[in-house]
Parts: C-alpha cells; structure tokens; sequence
C-alpha cells in the first residue's frame, strides 16, 4: 500500500511540474508577441498612407504557411505567393477600415485595401 502511495503522490509531483513549465512557456510566449505587436504598430507609423487611421482600433494576426495557403483558395489575390514571417492588420472604426498583409522580416507593406461599408 505504502509504495501506491508514493507512485501517486510523485504522479502528482511530476504532473504540477509539467504543468508550471506549460503555463510558464506560455506566458513568455505571449510576452514575445505583445512585444512584437507594438513593434509592427510602430513601424506601421512610418507609413504616410496609415496617417489617417491613427485613431483606428487594430487588430494584428500572425499568418502561418498553412493558413496563407488555406486563406489563398478563398480571396487569391490577397494571399497568393505569401512567405515569411506574415502579419495581417485590421485597423477598424464603425464599418470603415483597411486590411494590411505586412512582412514583418522586411518591414514593408505587402498588400492594402481599403474597407468602407463592411462589417468584419
């Protein structure tokens, strides 16, 4: 009975442990993403045809292969032929907005558009 005991409690030990590196990880995981979110909005700035959409709320998606090429089948023309470390912006205010595809490795604008009248 005792050595029941023991195997459970270091089953518990072992399972709190992994638990704490998980959530530990995961905190400086999304340290590093907030960093990088006020990096883009920064450098996004710089842009004189963002000038007008400073008071806009943005909304920043970091874009996987596997979802550029998924999201590729549906809208091509903005998503065809991406790679890198791909961003997509929304700035958004009432139904007007602008969607930036911006590569963040090259600090450059890739695609904008223009949204008026949408919901998004």
């Amino acid at each position: 009975m005792k050595y029941y005991k023991t195997v459970i409690i270091l089953a518990i030990v072992v399972f709190v442990a992994i638990a704490i590196i998980i959530q530990t990880n995961f905190i400086n995981k999304s340290g590093d993403n907030d960093k990088i979110n006020a990096d883009i909005l920064q450098k996004l700035k710089t842009f004189d045809e963002l000038k007008n959409y400073e008071n806009y709320s943005a909304e920043i998606t970091k874009l996987t292969q596997e979802n550029i090429t998924k999201l590729a089948e549906y809208q091509s023309a903005i998503y065809n032929g991406l790679e890198g470390d791909i961003y997509r912006i929304t700035y958004k205010k009432d139904n007007n907005g602008l969607l930036i595809i911006y590569d963040y490795n090259e600090s450059k604008i890739l695609r904008m558009f223009e949204i008026k009248n949408l919901k998004l």
